[in-house]
């Protein structure tokens, strides 16, 4: 089955895949993120392959993911993981 919102979300589980693949947590020793500094940088890399494996088991089943969702909440999650994906971009070019 093969739904447009679906194939967006995949192509950008796929982009936010390379980026998590191209930081490299070294680099970050020391550095911590969120509001109150309560994440290094292997937290946020444990976070992010966790959304990757649940978005994987989403898209594995169109159908189901198809009745538990509508179509905006689909384009949000999508913006959502776009906007993670380009701050990761964005860390690891600056590092």
């Amino acid at each position: 089955m093969e739904v447009d919102s679906i194939e967006k979300l995949k192509a950008t589980r796929n982009l936010l895949k390379a980026s998590i693949k191209a930081i490299k947590v070294r680099e970050f020793e020391g550095r911590t993120f969120g509001s109150e500094s309560e994440y290094d940088a292997r937290s946020i890399v444990a976070g992010v392959d966790s959304i990757i494996t649940d978005i994987g088991g989403l898209i594995r089943a169109p159908r189901r993911f198809l009745q538990s969702s509508n179509y905006n909440e689909r384009i949000a999650f999508t913006k959502q993981l776009t906007n993670l994906n380009d701050y990761l971009e964005d860390e690891a070019n600056s590092s």
